[in-house]
Order: structure tokens, then sequence, then C-alpha cells
């Protein structure tokens, strides 16, 4: 999958979930931050 497609998921995931914990997480994971 597309890292853009895939960081959009998770962005979108983050706007109805609020868990930013997670999406930090998430970023680390994909060694985007």
């Amino acid at each position: 999958m597309d890292q853009v497609v895939v960081f959009q998921k998770m962005f979108e995931q983050v706007r109805k979930e609020q868990n930013f914990s997670w999406f930090y997480s998430e970023l680390k994971h994909h060694r985007i931050a």
C-alpha cells in the first residue's frame, strides 16, 4: 500500500478516535516521525 494512503487512513482513524498516543506510536512504527 502507498505510504501516503497509509498516512491518510491513520489520520482519519485519529480524527474519529482522537487517539493521539496511538497515532504517534504508528508514526514511529512507520519511521515517519
